[in-house]
């Protein structure tokens, strides 16, 4: 027996794990993985397994980089602890007292949330992902500022709903409090103490290193493919981080440990119980078993099973799943990474070894579920062939395509943008391009140019237009829990760029009257006698409007590269000025 371990070295049954762990790779068609299992600070087993690229057939090894993915989080969750234990911040003190920036769209929950309530995912707002997902341009600071613009769907800390727009928030108090980028403070504070050398925060780095793991998933026909790197480099705090089996050893043995590492406290025994102890029900029902209903605790999945209890979190990233297992009570844990996207494998393993760890009867896990995901596959098909079928046939789009392209945006969502290529639209939304194909009336659905995009992949662009006939706003399911997601249409630019405004710049005649038309800035201002400026806002149709006068538009008589006249749109008619040449 190791400290605090149920199962020790010398009864720990490598072989026979090992073989297993070699045949259930191959069975989930899982190119490379590592592991590594711990009691207490004995590792039992550290191994790399298959190939970290199958292009080159070069090996894994325990120190081949992966991306961890969510697995972050717990790394933010220790790091505000960390602030805790200093007493410069406290757990169920309002975010908005730590932090101006954090604003949310409902004045109330803006000045309820608690660092609490974001790590333990009951903030009320759904995961709004695509926000962030594939966006190069938006830094942290940029992104705590959207989060004003972005809908939730429960009241706080009624429902548990997976965030981790609330983790790079956490992430950035980081940086405010201590004055250093959140990798900065993650380095020092933690990754340095635990001799987690190889560990670093963007796919970047990892990518130059010569033992890292390639990214791969499983096309339509199931076959492997590679895949590009996804930066998230934004998101650090809620999932940046690439390590190795070998260093996140390091991490559990932390864990296991009460914060002690190579008898060093880093982290109170007390702050880190806490993190892993139950903060928030996810409401639902286990379906076998061996389990307890699931918990969340701060960075940490809480059940038990099979009568122990459990400490877990997974990451899922492009070409990537990792798997971090804690049984505190027991003193065992493991890490499970594999490079493959979205592979249920590391979840299934680390049971089938935690039953090796704990000296319970093996369920063979893995084995046992090859037969439901055989299923699932073929219902996933099924469901694929008959899609066609929601279609209302015989429709046509209202507009020529051509009436569709522009670029539609949201205060939190940002831009996007609809292009005609040919007898074809697409869309690009941050790093993500699709093709557009016409569903029924105005709604089209989007179809994958590239893997890595299938975030966007079968989305509804829903076009509606406006009074005037003009296609004007876009609705998009780009969060399956809130209503669609509605784009406004931007005007064309031009009518913001001060160079093509100046052919507009002149004296206009109305009646016996002279009006003039001046520039101000990047925006027209129309000057009626005897009247306050009015400025002009650009519209759909290419024209302007007046500011505080919705109702009223104006438009411009164009000959050559100035304009000859002005048109006067009111609800009663049209009026038309004439230039005066001065």
């Amino acid at each position: 027996m190791s400290a605090g371990g149920i199962a020790s070295g010398e009864a720990f049954d490598r072989t026979a794990l090992d073989a297993y762990l070699r045949s259930s790779m191959a069975d989930w068609r899982v190119p490379g993985m590592a592991v590594a299992v711990l009691a207490g600070d004995e590792i039992l087993l550290l191994e790399g397994y298959g190939l970290r690229n199958i292009e080159s057939e070069r090996p894994v090894t325990p120190d081949t980089l992966f991306v961890a993915a969510s697995t972050t989080k717990a790394f933010t969750s220790l790091g505000v602890g960390m602030l805790v234990d200093r007493g410069a911040f406290q757990w169920d003190q309002p975010v908005s007292g730590y932090l101006s920036e954090f604003v949310l769209a409902e004045e109330h929950r803006t000045y309820r949330v608690t660092v609490r309530d974001m790590l333990s995912h009951r903030t009320g707002l759904p995961r709004h992902d695509l926000l962030w997902y594939g966006n190069d341009d938006l830094n942290r600071s940029d992104l705590v500022r959207r989060l004003r613009h972005l809908e939730a769907n429960a009241p706080i800390r009624s429902r548990w709903q997976y965030n981790n727009l609330m983790y790079l928030t956490a992430g950035y108090i980081i940086e405010q409090f201590s004055g250093q980028t959140w990798e900065e403070y993650t380095t020092h504070r933690i990754l340095e103490p635990l001799a987690m050398h190889r560990t670093n925060f963007s796919v970047n780095s990892m990518a130059q290193d010569d033992n890292h793991a390639t990214p791969y998933k499983l096309d339509e026909q199931r076959r492997i493919v590679e895949i590009p790197f996804r930066n998230v480099d934004v998101l650090g705090p809620a999932g940046s981080i690439n390590s190795t089996a070998a260093d996140l050893a390091n991490w559990v043995r932390l864990h296991l440990g009460g914060g002690v590492f190579e008898g060093e406290q880093l982290i109170d025994a007390a702050t880190l119980a806490e993190t892993h102890a139950p903060q928030m029900p996810l409401g639902t029902k286990p379906e076998f078993p061996e389990f307890s209903p699931p918990l969340y605790g701060l960075a940490w999945f809480i059940d038990s099973y099979r009568g122990h209890t459990r400490v877990q979190h997974g990451g899922n990233l492009d070409g990537f799943t990792a798997r971090v297992t804690l049984f505190p009570d027991a003193g065992v844990g493991s890490v499970v990474l594999v490079n493959m996207e979205a592979s249920p494998l590391p979840a299934y393993l680390s049971l089938d070894i935690a039953d090796r760890q704990l000296g319970l009867e093996p369920k063979r896990w893995a084995e046992t579920m090859l037969e439901r995901r055989d299923l699932q596959e073929a219902a996933r098909d099924d469901a694929k062939s008959k899609q066609q079928s929601m279609r209302i046939a015989g429709t046509q789009p209202t507009h020529a395509l051509s009436d569709y392209a522009a670029v539609y945006h949201h205060p939190g969502y940002g831009d996007l943008e609809v292009m005609r290529q040919g007898r074809k639209l697409m869309a690009r939304y941050n790093t993500a391009e699709v093709t557009l194909e016409h569903w029924h009336y105005d709604v089209f659905n989007s179809q994958l140019t590239r893997p890595e995009d299938d975030g966007l992949e079968n989305k509804r662009f829903q076009f509606s237009r406006d009074v005037d006939g003009q296609v004007a706003f876009l609705r998009v399911d780009l969060e399956a829990l809130t209503p669609p997601i509605e784009f406004h249409r931007l005007p064309d630019p031009r009518l913001s760029d001060p160079a093509y405004l100046q052919r507009f710049v002149g004296r206009y005649q109305f009646l016996d009257q002279i009006w003039s038309v001046e520039l101000a800035g990047t925006h027209l201002v129309l000057q009626i006698p005897g009247q306050r400026r009015q400025t002009l806002e650009p519209t759909l149709r290419g024209e302007f409007r007046l500011r505080d006068i919705a109702s009223i538009g104006v438009d411009f008589i164009v000959s050559g590269e100035t304009s000859s006249g002005m048109q006067l749109r009111q609800p009663d008619g049209l009026y038309e000025l004439s230039r005066i040449d001065d």
